[in-house]
């Protein structure tokens, strides 16, 4: 019955102080520095009010030039795949490998040729044409699109 008390003490005092003295000797020492965050702060912005300018007061120039947005994409063409059979079989090929978005874009010649995105980055898309070209043997040219 002894050892029960013992280590009933043991475990429920110096167990729990050892584990958390850090803490409270720190909340001890620092305990008046802590601050609230019940309080409420005072409200500075009317105190300083010749620093504060109306929106009327402003002079906003007409004149200001507009930016032209200019945006890019990438795209891996492949313009070697004309025939239906052929782009079936690369779409079921390029299934396998998880890529599901195929289009159809208008060449200078007239006629349709696959390609795979638009990708935002030219190194996204050139890492992608090779791991096509490495996995499925379709080699495919990286253009750019803009508007």
């Amino acid at each position: 019955m002894k050892y029960k008390n013992i280590y009933l003490i043991f475990s429920l005092l110096f167990v729990p102080i050892y584990i958390f003295h850090a803490p409270i000797i720190s909340y001890i020492h620092n305990f008046d520095k802590i601050t609230y965050s019940l309080t409420m702060p005072e409200n500075n912005l009317e105190t300083d009010s010749a620093d504060i300018t109306n929106f009327k007061d402003l002079n906003i120039s007409n004149d200001i030039p507009l930016r032209k947005v200019i945006s890019e994409s990438w795209i891996i063409s492949f313009p070697e795949i004309n025939s239906e059979k052929l782009v079936s079989n690369f779409k079921n090929d390029l299934k396998k490998i998880g890529i599901t978005s195929v289009i159809k874009l208008n060449s200078s010649a007239q006629t349709k040729v696959v390609s795979i995105g638009p990708f935002v980055d030219k190194d996204i898309a050139e890492s992608i044409a090779l791991k096509i070209n490495k996995s499925l043997g379709y080699s495919g040219g990286v253009k750019r699109l803009n508007n």
